[in-house]
């Protein structure tokens, strides 16, 4: 059983005034001194404007081969003392707060190539797998929906000709999950970036502020960060693939690194904008609806409530944007203790991705990923009435049948006799022992029948 953890709590968090102002100080300086601040990082000598398409990449080298090759990094540039305040700034609404070791040890490492779900990255029991189940999601979108797989070897019978065994997307290679992850990074980031510069976040062996400041204080991470700029996507899936062991392998830091590099690519004056008064993480470190919707959308909008939210002040209606365009990803939000009029409402645009698959934010946590291997699943209503989604969570969890991390859900939505949205009072004893994990099902499909096969329900 999960021990208790304060609560996770993605609701709109309100900067002070005076972190408000810091924060503009510290935006402003940047773009005042572009050839200190605003650009502390070395641009590659690369060519720019190239078309590319980060879901088709062909060709590729065994991890083996690369990963006994010499690692060869561009020129970067250290970063600013005024740089890392900033970044904590958007962070935490404090240039001194710093991560715990909890996020220190975080990485994108997969589950073992011969478990049951070899395609899952492992998620640990705090605030960075919010940001491991977004990254997860990317992959599991470059794992089922690419248009072509790589052939495996054929399998050789003396006096026979074989055909190459088939791929199957759930069962991945380690090639083809490092392929996806890769890939995965690199759409986050270049989608955060606008699509025109990412910035690489990497740890060096010593620190590049030196000196204090009274309203700074190093933590033995931020400060020996070297910053890489990259203007085109095919250099920057280059440098990743060639250098994912520093996101995949165990004490890397690759979870850490990857925020510092979103933030950085997105732009503290954009994130400015993006976050009006919020922050991107939770008094207890956890990921805000922000940081949710920048790893998802790649713009730091902090509501995941329909786009438009009209409030009445003083005699006047004022509109809230939310997400402004279709999301490849989506996301699922419930919470028992909301009343049924007050439900939350996620987004249409998250609710309905362009590709099956959904984060999921039950009562207070980012749970796990939903998905379906069936892309028609979004684009027909009749592939609606009987489909199958899978559940995973990346915890390794024991239930009476043994060890378990996903489920294969059956969901029948013809005759719609599951419960509908009802409040918690109104529940039956039957549905009060529902798994949790259904009720955040009701919200895409009501009245749905789920059928676990045969399986002991573990969220």
């Amino acid at each position: 059983m999960e021990e208790p953890t304060p609560m996770e709590d993605t609701t709109q968090q309100i900067l002070t005034p005076e972190h408000a102002k810091e924060l503009e100080k510290l935006a402003s300086v940047l773009e005042m001194k572009p050839q200190e601040l605003s650009k502390p990082h070395q641009k590659l000598d690369i060519k720019s404007g190239s078309e590319f398409d980060l879901f088709d990449v062909k060709v590729d080298r065994d991890p083996k081969v690369m990963a006994s090759e010499t690692i060869s990094l561009p020129p970067g540039i250290p970063i600013t003392i005024e740089t890392a305040k900033a970044v904590r700034s958007t962070l935490f609404a404090s240039v001194t707060h710093t991560f715990d070791q909890d996020w220190r040890k975080a990485t994108f490492t997969f589950q073992e190539i011969t478990a049951p779900c070899s395609y899952g990255i492992r998620a640990l029991k705090h605030g960075s797998r919010g940001v491991v189940y977004c990254v997860q999601a990317h992959v599991l979108r470059h794992l089922l929906f690419k248009e072509e797989l790589p052939t495996r070897p054929p399998v050789q019978i003396p006096g026979k000709q074989t055909a190459p065994p088939p791929v199957s997307n759930m069962k991945p290679s380690e090639l083809e999950r490092s392929i996806a992850l890769a890939k995965a990074l690199c759409e986050i980031l270049w989608r955060a970036g606008e699509e025109k510069k990412v910035i690489i976040a990497l740890l060096d062996s010593h620190s590049h502020i030196l000196g204090t400041a009274k309203d700074f204080r190093t933590d033995g991470f931020i400060e020996k960060l070297t910053l890489y700029e990259f203007n085109d996507p095919n250099e920057l899936y280059k440098f990743v693939r060639r250098n994912i062991k520093i996101y995949e392998g165990e004490g890397n830091h690759g979870v850490l690194l990857f925020v510092y590099s979103l933030i950085l690519s997105r732009d503290i004056h954009r994130i400015v904008n993006d976050l009006e008064d919020e922050k991107l993480l939770t008094p207890y470190d956890y990921i805000s609806c922000a940081m949710i919707n920048l790893l998802l959308t790649g713009r730091a909008c902090p509501r995941i409530i329909d786009a438009i939210l009209k409030a009445e002040k003083k005699g006047k209606i004022y509109g809230a944007p939310g997400v402004k365009e279709r999301s490849n990803i989506g996301f699922l939000f419930y919470d028992k203790e909301e009343e049924d009029r007050k439900r939350t409402k996620v987004d249409t645009m998250l609710r309905t991705p362009r590709f099956p698959i959904w984060v999921t934010h039950i009562n207070s946590k980012l749970t796990g990923v939903m998905f379906s291997p069936s892309l028609d699943l979004m684009s027909d209503w009749r592939r609606e009435h009987r489909f199958t989604l899978y559940y995973y969570t990346g915890l390794h969890t024991t239930v009476r049948d043994g060890p378990i991390e996903h489920a294969k859900l059956g969901i029948d939505t013809r005759e719609k006799t599951g419960i509908q949205f009802v409040t918690p009072k109104s529940y039956s004893d039957k549905e009060k022992n529902r798994p949790v994990v259904e009720h955040v099902i009701y919200t895409k499909w009501p009245g749905a029948e789920i059928d676990w096969h045969g399986m002991m329900p573990f969220v």
